[in-house]
């Protein structure tokens, strides 16, 4: 990743420092939405081929997910959020642009789950909660992470004030930590097994999420050249 960014970087200085001076330094804001959620980037040239661009993006959704086919269904909170640093190194000095950068990710799912049936299976493990049992998870994606991504779209670009830009990346985010309870149960005797069951849940959740250490973007957007 360290090389990728360097090679970004690197390019982009190769540019004679005079090119960059021949005008004044340019500006943009814009919005955009994707799999960050809803977004605000700033845009800064640098030199002819070379911007610097800030990000932040968020968002909150409320989905019911049934996790793996099992017989719990759960009801929670997704949130998304994060902000980055990035450089985008356009090679022919058009909209075309690579891009590398630093970001802290900070994505989460909490969801719980109520057993409504005689017994309910969690995941594959072949562990078993009750009626009336409640299973509380929460998965988190949390850290700094690099990016390197391609796209299109020149916000500083002088032959508008307006443009439109697509990023298609990735956040090299690493594993993902998972942590499930049992909050409830119908019959307290019970709460020895259920919470069994939850940590037999959570290691296969956490083995499951070892498959997605990428976190993929996808971000259209709009900006404004001051």
């Amino acid at each position: 990743m360290k090389s990728v960014f360097a090679a970004v970087l690197g390019a982009g200085l190769l540019v004679p420092a005079a090119s960059a001076q021949a005008a004044p330094p340019e500006s943009a804001v814009g919005l955009n939405v994707g799999t960050l959620g809803v977004g605000l980037a700033a845009t800064f040239d640098v030199n002819r081929v070379l911007n610097a661009r800030v990000l932040v993006a968020g968002l909150s959704i409320d989905p019911d997910i049934d996790y793996d086919g099992e017989d719990l269904e759960y009801e929670g909170e997704v949130d998304l959020f994060s902000m980055g640093a990035l450089l985008d190194y356009h090679p022919f000095g058009g909209g075309l642009r690579l891009t590398a950068g630093l970001g802290h990710v900070n994505n989460s799912l909490e969801g719980s789950a109520t057993c409504e049936e005689t017994t309910c299976e969690l995941g594959d493990s072949g562990s078993q909660v009750l009626l009336g049992d409640r299973v509380d998870a929460d998965v988190e994606f949390k850290g700094t992470s690099p990016y390197v991504g391609i796209g299109w779209g020149n916000a500083v670009a002088t032959d508008g004030r307006w443009t439109f830009s697509l990023d298609l990346g990735v956040y090299f985010v690493g594993s993902a930590s998972a942590d499930v309870t049992c909050s409830n149960v119908a019959v307290p005797a019970n709460l020895a097994a259920c919470q069994l069951a939850a940590q037999a849940e959570e290691r296969e959740l956490e083995d499951d999420l070892d498959n997605y250490e990428l976190y993929p973007v996808l971000q259209l957007g709009t900006a404004y050249r001051f």
